[in-house]
């Protein structure tokens, strides 16, 4: 098999992926924690599902770097200084989405000692929802 063809059949692969890992957590996991009225207790309720969620985020992070670094040798052909600036595009856009990953998780880790005992603590942090929210 031509080595242009397995490249764009594992490229295909990555974006498959990076599309299903990106649905099911924007769409199926983390709406449900989001959306909820008592936001801080949902999600320390629902930590599991909110670091699944998180995983997929991961995934999709690392397959568009994976998307990035195949297709470097087929661009590199028609213009080698674009082709390095997407890699290096695509391996910064990753690096700032998966350290704004750990910005919820660390929320949990913060709320789950406060909400569990529904002490008014739970009140003041009620604004990290604006704030996760509209990092999206």
């Amino acid at each position: 098999m031509n080595t242009d063809r397995k490249i764009a059949i594992i490229v295909g692969i990555l974006f498959i992926t990076a599309t299903v890992a990106s649905v099911l957590e924007y769409i199926v996991i983390l709406p449900p924690i989001l959306d909820a009225t008592d936001y801080l207790v949902n999600v320390s309720a629902n930590a599991n599902q909110w670091i699944i969620g998180m995983l997929f985020y991961l995934i999709n992070c690392a397959a568009v770097v994976g998307i990035a670094v195949l297709l470097f040798p087929i661009l590199k052909k028609h213009n080698e200084a674009l082709a390095l600036g997407y890699v290096g595009s695509r391996i910064i856009e990753s690096v700032i989405l998966i350290v704004g990953s750990y910005q919820p998780t660390i929320t949990i880790d913060i709320k789950s000692g406060i909400c569990k005992s529904r002490s008014s603590g739970c009140f003041l942090f009620s604004n990290f929802r604006h704030f996760i929210t509209s990092s999206k």
